[in-house]
């Protein structure tokens, strides 16, 4: 198949200044037989990065080469029919007149494909996207979802090595949204073929890609597996775009060994891994996910036992009064692992609280002793959403934080609770101002 190198491509309409530039200065490997998507919000580039991929326009400054060859640069662009890819587009762009047969075989014909050849490859690529038995159908008798796979089988069976779809599942509805995921990447590991994805939904790129290209204001912010770019983000752009993310600002009171304190307010501090390059006093932001705080009511974590209620994974349920944990292998070590869950009886717990409650540097912090008799968090907010539920706890200072936790797992509006921050999933940001105190 084939791999694609972009070097210092840049592209403006109307405009010459980079400043505002639709694409500016972009430099991106994206392997053979990979699944990469462009993401973003709107007018970050990505589409228009796709089409200079595709030949559609020319670029101002760089090149786009395909294996070694160079297919785009200033001067010259290999047309987009002589560059063997393939474009699935947002709107289907499917000849209503025409039945699924006549529509996919429409770029065969175009290359004077022999007729028997041409019928022959047209079952394959309708069996790749099981539509096979709908060749004389018309797409009014087809569902939206039956209407993308046409566009996709014309895509796919002329051959191409590179497939680029451009927001081909935004017009479906969200159940067959993620049908057409599973369905997307799976057809992308039986064909081999490199995909170049461009959509502004994050749960669509972090379930699809190998490798995730973030775009803003025509620039990349990063490029990592979905795991790194949501979890280790490179900046506060790709941290606030890639899902609920709290961001929370704070200062550095205290520096050791490459990590130090973050103070969030007077009454949660957390001890970080990284803040290299950060000064004591300067203030920063601080990204949270909602799952990595945990609440625990404080009547149960003042008699050393967790919660409002009991989680357990069924059939391998603890003894009474115990309470389970996982322990995930950390992806930035380089090992992936399976979750590894262990049982602790609530006396454990508490004989570990006991021992110690302030976390190791980089682990977790604790909004503060539940035996101080400070207002820790308040709930002040609670949504449903089915799988999880998501809670507005308010700290003493006025900050509020999203949480999620498991649907079993309850607290009430105005309850008081205990706050715990797993610290080693926080990233740290200078803030806007950079100004130190």
């Amino acid at each position: 198949m084939a791999g694609i190198a972009i070097r210092g491509l840049s592209k403006s309409f109307g405009t010459r200044d980079a400043s505002f530039a639709a694409v500016a200065d972009l430099d991106l490997e994206i392997k053979d037989n990979s699944f990469v998507t462009l993401l973003g919000p709107s007018g970050c580039g990505k589409t228009t990065t796709l089409r200079l991929i595709a030949g559609y326009i020319v670029p101002d400054k760089g090149t786009i080469e395909v294996d070694g060859r160079v297919l785009s640069s200033p001067g010259a662009v290999v047309s987009p029919e002589a560059r063997g890819m393939g474009m699935v587009f947002q709107n289907y762009a499917v000849w209503p007149h025409k039945t699924v047969f006549e529509n996919v075989v429409f770029g065969l014909k175009l290359r004077r494909i022999p007729t028997a050849a041409a019928k022959k490859q047209v079952e394959t690529a309708l069996a790749l996207v099981n539509l096979s038995g709908l060749e004389g159908r018309y797409p009014n008798e087809l569902s939206g979802g039956q209407q993308q796979r046409v566009a996709l089988a014309r895509s796919l069976v002329v051959e191409p090595s590179i497939l680029l779809l451009d927001e081909p599942l935004s017009n479906l509805d969200a159940k067959l949204r993620e049908r057409m995921r599973t369905e997307l990447k799976e057809l992308q590991r039986r064909t081999g073929i490199t995909f170049v994805y461009v959509t502004h939904d994050q749960a669509e790129a972090l379930a699809l890609s190998d490798h995730v290209a973030v775009m803003s204001g025509g620039r990349l912010q990063q490029y990592g597996t979905p795991f790194e770019v949501y979890a280790h983000p490179a900046n506060r752009m790709v941290a606030d775009f890639m899902g609920l993310v709290n961001l929370v600002p704070g200062k550095v009171r205290a520096l050791a060994n490459g990590g130090g304190t973050v103070e969030i307010s007077p009454d949660l501090t957390l001890d970080v891994a990284a803040l290299d390059g950060l000064k004591p006093g300067e203030s920063v932001d601080v990204a949270i996910r909602p799952e990595n705080i945990r609440l625990t009511a404080l009547a149960s974590e003042a008699s050393g036992q967790r919660g409002d209620s009991q989680v357990r994974a069924p059939d391998t349920r603890p003894e009474p009064g115990s309470t389970a944990r996982a322990a995930l292998a950390s992806e930035a070590s380089g090992q992936r692992g399976d979750s590894q869950v262990r049982a602790h009886s609530a006396s454990e717990d508490a004989r570990e609280r006991a021992d110690d409650t302030r976390p190791e540097p980089g682990s977790t912090a604790r909004a503060a002793p539940a035996g101080a008799g400070a207002k820790l968090a308040k709930i002040t907010n609670h949504v449903f959403l089915g799988n999880i539920n998501e809670y507005y706890a308010t700290l003493p200072s006025g900050q509020v934080l999203r949480v999620q936790t498991h649907p079993l797992q309850h607290f009430k509006i105005g309850e008081e609770v205990a706050v715990e921050v797993d610290a080693t999933q926080c990233s740290v940001f200078r803030g806007a101002t950079g100004h130190t105190t």
